[in-house]
C-alpha cells in the first residue's frame, strides 16, 4: 500500500555526521588507518567525552550514551559499552531476536574499523566510491555495487566522503540457508559461496557483483527501510 519512493542518490549529511566529520578531520592520526575495536572503543570514549552534546543519531545508534556515562563504571567498562553504541560488532543492536534482516545507511566520518559478524552483511552503493577492506585486499564499490561479506569474514568499510550513500544489511545465515537451500548442490558462483560460507566456515570471504546503478532495486531496498523503520505487525514478512 506503499507509494514507490525514489531514494536520492545525495543524501544532506546530518548533524551527527557534521559533527562525527569535524572530530575525523582534527584527528590526523586517524588518516589511512583503520581501527582495531580497542582502539574504536578509545575513539568513542575519546569522542563522548570531549565533545559536550553529541546530536542524537537514527534509532539503531539512539543508545542512552548519557546514562553510561553516569552509571560509574570503571574506563575499561565505559569503553567497551561505547564501542558498542556504535559498532556493527553489537548485532542485538542492529537485528533483534524477531528479525531476520536488517537495513540501515552507513554513518559517515565513523572511522574505519576491523569487524566481523555471524551474520551475511549486505552492501548497496547508491553513490560514491565506497571501498571495502579485507585483510591484504580491498574492494572498491561504485553507484550499482552489491557486495555481500561471509559470516565471519573479517572486512571494515570506511564512509568519508559528503557524496558517500552506503546501505548496509545484516540477514542471519539461517534465513539465507532457508532460501538457497535447494540450489546449494549445485555449482554454480552463488551457489558455491553460499555453501562454503555455510557449512565450511570462512573459506569465502565474499561475493560482489559490480553493477551500474538499478532504479528498481534501489526503491525495493528503500521500501523495505521504511518497512523496518515502522514496526508494524508482518513487517518482518514483509521484508523478508
Amino acid at each position: 500500500s506503499m507509494k514507490q519512493p525514489t531514494h536520492p542518490p545525495y543524501l544532506p549529511k546530518s548533524d551527527l555526521e557534521k559533527q562525527l566529520k569535524r572530530c575525523f578531520f582534527s584527528r590526523p592520526d586517524l588518516t589511512g588507518k583503520i581501527l582495531t575495536p580497542d582502539e574504536l572503543s578509545s575513539y568513542i570514549f575519546w569522542l563522548v567525552t570531549t565533545q559536550r552534546s553529541l546530536p542524537e543519531a537514527h534509532p539503531p545508534m539512539a543508545a542512552p550514551i548519557a546514562g553510561i556515562l553516569s552509571a560509574g563504571a570503571d574506563t575499561v567498562s565505559l569503553k567497551k559499552a561505547l564501542a558498542a553504541c556504535f559498532s556493527e560488532q553489537d548485532e542485538s543492536r542492529y537485528l533483534p531476536e524477531k528479525k531476520d534482516i536488517s537495513l540501515d545507511r552507513m554513518m559517515r566520518y565513523m572511522p574505519a574499523h576491523w569487524h566481523t559478524s555471524d551474520s551475511f552483511e549486505l552492501y548497496y552503493v547508491f553513490s560514491g566510491e565506497c571501498p571495502i577492506h579485507f585483510p591484504g585486499e580491498t574492494v572498491v564499490c561504485h553507484p550499482g555495487s552489491v557486495l555481500i561479506a561471509a559470516p565471519g569474514a573479517l572486512h571494515a568499510t570506511p564512509c568519508y566522503g559528503d557524496d558517500r550513500v552506503l546501505m548496509t544489511s545484516l540477514v542471519r545465515a539461517s534465513t539465507f540457508e532457508r532460501v538457497f537451500w535447494n540450489q546449494l548442490n549445485s555449482q554454480n558462483l552463488m551457489s558455491v559461496f553460499f555453501r562454503q560460507a555455510l557449512h565450511q566456515g570462512g573459506s569465502a570471504a565474499y561475493l560482489w557483483f559490480d553493477a551500474p546503478r538499478d532504479r528498481e532495486l534501489e526503491d525495493l531496498l528503500t521500501c523495505m527501510e521504511q518497512e523496518l523503520s515502522q514496526e508494524l505487525p508482518y513487517s518482518s514478512q514483509m521484508v523478508n
